[in-house]
């Protein structure tokens, strides 16, 4: 039988310092000859760090020490997990962690959670090298830790997760359950699983594709705090379309008699490119079967932790409970609350599916206040605030809802503060979508929808302009929702309408009774504007066109009428109406906003071909500059429109660009927007009239010194560009990029000193690697950018302290494999080595 040991290996400069095998307790690493594990290097501190070695888990805490210890290039203070083959430095001396394995005396025995791991797991897989070099730490919770790790054999980056408890046998269990559970869930989106082992020492793992992206719960926290990279790409649409895959993952599960027990925002990954995946199955039960490890007796639940996740912590309240209750309070559904495991079933995920769209519409959990036991209470009596009182509005409660709800107490709803909610249309929370948030968390289980399948029904009913079953719509309603979806038979009834609706304002202007009548009207003007944004949420442009037409013409002097309807005729590339609209609103107020669109529209109108429409180069400049107003929803008629006429224009594109001396297919790609991404870097170049007429919005010019002259860099003015990159060009003077529309720039390698022409660009990214450039003054006015790499030899980079928007700062590139900082992490370090 083998043992497991922990051998450390200190080096400096490949040099080898000290070897030794430790058995468990705490070794004290320093240059005193006094610390048990002596490192003679003057970059160690006397008493430098502490390690502790556990039979299952290795800790590290740095003692105070001058120049710091590190993991991973990431600087540690408090008690730190660490796990063997991490990168690990104590002043400049690099410390390896390396399990080793030693014969057991006879008659020697496993640990009680090794023997677990021995008895679950076949013994090609147990007790074996894992052959995965283990990297940074990615996230832990209450039960396990997830690392970022190679797969040394394909050299693939996969993600690990250990459990944190492993001297548990109920947790190690519980771990190769969940491995189990998740890798037999073969679907789009849950997570896909790898491979499950333990290493040398016993430890069980598992592997699973690694997904770089955020969570959902990020994404609301972003939402919360108005920040407009959140607002501008996750509307309700969006959010209703991620949560819609959400339940399908949950609808398979179900179909494989699996129930996960622990849905919330923080197990529901995006990935960069749009993926979506249900994450951490550790508590997946499969319906009527035993819990795992229910042998053994459940431990008490621990203290609330804080979840961290990509770099930044969120305070959950507390983290999944490890003992007799399972689960997140704050989407917990009350037979789960109160532990009877016997009623337990697909219904309880339902239940949380109802937590979550709560979350995503009210962006605060059901419950969000007190301690475990206290929110613990509230689910169990049903004392859930409804998502309208919880955002400020008035609750209201149907008579027929009020007994499959929630109860809401006075005395909490009074305590409720209004609420930003900058993703819904017009800023207010549906009502068909509370209604069916309402039902779904419905205290009493068989008032809950009875599965997945009839859940999703209602959410698309209601993305449909259907009304849902859950508010229980009346026949006005359900008429006036019939009538829109079927436009062309409801011709007819609409031009009795038209002609009955003129002739009473004919009448109005003849006799006070009429003008009673378009006084009533005028009161009807905000639920036509309401049902306007809604049809601008599901990107039906036209119909909200024709309701706020009809609200600015009842009501002439509503300014947000006639901004709303300019917007509208924008967003459909009516460029001369959208002038008359947005001159409008100028008349009855003072609008910046308006001003600005104004002037775009004025901008765009000489380029409308001789049919009236936009060619694509304008019409991607205009999907750009909405885009960047955060006016997602406005474009989705023009990116429709744009990405038609791609498909059409890419064989004209590339028969050009095969004309260029070391041209490849590869070098092309069309965006998601209907718009062209071209790579011509290390081309010759003699102009860019491959491009002439095209909407290219991702342009790389790399090492392309010896093309660039003045008529290309003008010519770069002529495409709608959203990215470009010019790595290595020569640059000595940037006035070509003065007024450009360019968001994301890579100025990196050139020797121009100036910034100037920068100034007032909307920039959000801005690399200025290796540049001559010292003054950095010019990018104050950048009101955008969130994401700068310094030049060397800037000096004067204080004076962009105060930007309210820059949260990525370095002098690295981003992404590039390095830690990256945040803007406050690099003023820290920045004010630290100004004071040594």
């Amino acid at each position: 039988m083998i043992a497991p040991e922990t051998e450390i290996l200190i080096s400096l400069d490949g040099e080898e310092l000290l070897r030794r095998t430790l058995r468990p307790g705490e070794y004290v690493l320093g240059r005193s000859s006094a610390c048990e594990l002596c490192v003679p290097s003057t970059t160690v501190s006397r008493k430098h760090a502490r390690l502790t070695v556990n039979f299952s888990n290795l800790f590290l805490e740095d003692l105070g020490s001058f120049n710091g210890t590190t993991l991973n290039g990431g600087r540690i203070t408090g008690k730190t997990q660490i796990w063997h083959g991490q990168k690990i430095q104590i002043g400049n001396v690099g410390v390896e962690l390396r399990k080793i394995c030693t014969d057991l005396d006879m008659g020697g025995s496993l640990a009680p959670s090794q023997a677990a791991v021995l008895e679950s797991l076949p013994e090609d897989v147990a007790f074996q090298h894992s052959g995965y070099k283990v990297g940074q730490l990615i996230g832990r919770g209450g039960m396990g830790a997830v690392l970022q790790a190679e797969d040394e054999s394909i050299q693939r980056q996969v993600a690990m997760k250990v459990v944190l408890h492993g001297d548990s046998p109920k947790d190690v269990l519980r771990f190769i359950h969940e491995a189990r559970i998740t890798g037999q869930l073969e679907h789009p989106n849950i997570v896909p699983v790898h491979t499950l082992g333990a290493d040398e020492h016993g430890q069980p793992f598992y592997t699973m594709k690694l997904v770089r992206g955020v969570t959902l719960k990020q994404i609301l926290n972003g939402l919360a705090r108005g920040e407009e990279d959140a607002v501008r790409n996750y509307p309700l649409t969006e959010l209703l379309s991620i949560f819609q895959k959400v339940c399908d993952a949950l609808r398979f599960s179900h179909s494989q008699n699996i129930i996960h027990r622990d849905l919330k925002p923080d197990n529901i990954m995006i990935g960069d490119y749009g993926e979506v995946l249900v994450m951490d199955w550790g508590l997946a039960k499969t319906c009527n079967a035993p819990e795992p490890g229910a042998e053994n007796e459940a431990a008490e639940a621990p203290p609330a932790e804080t979840e961290t996740y990509d770099e930044f912590d969120y305070k959950a309240g507390v983290n999944t409970q490890t003992g007799a209750v399972l689960g997140t309070p704050q989407y917990m559904p009350p037979e789960q609350a109160l532990g009877d495991i016997e009623s337990i079933n697909e219904r309880a995920d339902i239940y949380s599916l109802g937590a979550i769209l709560y979350h995503i519409l009210t962006l605060r959990p059901p419950v969000d206040s007190g301690t475990a036991e206290q929110m613990l209470g509230k689910v169990i009596r049903g004392e859930i605030i409804t998502p309208t009182a919880a955002v400020g509005g008035a609750t209201k409660h149907s008579a027929d809802l009020e007994s499959a709800t929630l109860k809401v107490p006075l005395a909490e709803q009074e305590e409720t503060l209004s609420f930003a909610l900058p993703h819904l249309p017009a800023g207010r929370i549906p009502s068909s979508l509370e209604a069916v948030v309402l039902k779904a968390m419905a205290h009493d289980q068989t008032a809950r929808y009875p599965s997945v399948d009839a859940f999703q029904k209602e959410l698309a009913a209601y993305r449909l302009g259907f009304a849902t079953e859950a508010e229980h719509a009346g026949i006005f309603k359900r008429l006036s929702l019939l009538l829109k979806r079927h436009r062309t038979i409801s011709g007819a009834a609409g031009v009795v309408f038209s002609v009955s609706l003129c002739f009473a304002i004919f009448l109005a202007r003849e006799a006070d009774r009429s003008n009673q009548a378009l006084h009533r009207l005028r009161k009807a003007a905000p639920t036509f504007v309401e049902r306007a944004w809604v049809h601008l949420e599901e990107g039906r442009l036209e119909d909200a066109l024709e309701k706020v037409s009809f609200a600015a013409e009842v009501d002439p002097t509503n300014a947000d009428y006639h901004f709303l309807r300019a917007r509208l005729l924008q967003g459909e590339g009516l460029l001369a109406k959208a002038i008359g609209a947005f001159q409008r609103v100028l008349e009855l107020r003072k609008d910046s906003s308006a001003s600005e669109n104004l002037a775009l529209c004025s901008r765009l109108l000489p380029a409308l071909n001789e049919t009236g429409e936009l060619p694509p180069r304008a019409m991607a400049t205009l999907v750009h500059a909405l885009q960047r107003q955060g006016r997602q929803p406005d474009t989705y008629w023009l990116v429709a429109d744009l990405k038609k006429r791609a498909g059409e224009l890419q064989p004209l594109l590339e028969q050009r660009l095969k004309a260029l001396p070391g041209w490849e297919a590869r070098r092309l790609k069309q965006t998601p927007e209907g718009t062209f991404m071209v790579d011509l870097s290390w081309l010759k170049l003699d102009s860019l009239d491959c491009l002439a007429g095209m909407p290219v919005s991702d342009l790389q010019l790399n090492g392309c010194s010896a093309s660039i002259s003045p008529d290309l860099l003008a010519s770069l003015n002529k495409l709608p560009l959203k990215s470009l990159s010019m790595r290595g060009c020569g640059l000595q003077d940037l006035a070509f990029l003065e007024g450009a529309d360019v968001e994301n720039l890579v100025l990196s390698d050139n020797p121009f000193t100036d910034l100037a022409p920068l100034k007032k660009l909307p920039l959000f990214k801005l690399n200025l690697r290796e540049s001559l450039a010292e003054d950095l003054s010019p990018l104050n006015s950048c009101a955008f950018l969130a994401e700068l790499v310094l030049p060397k030899q800037a000096r004067n980079y204080e004076s962009l302290k105060s930007s309210p928007t820059l949260k990525r700062i370095s002098r690295r590139e981003l992404n590039s494999g390095s830690p990256e900082q945040s803007a406050a992490e690099f003023w820290k370090a920045s004010t630290t080595e100004a004071g040594h």
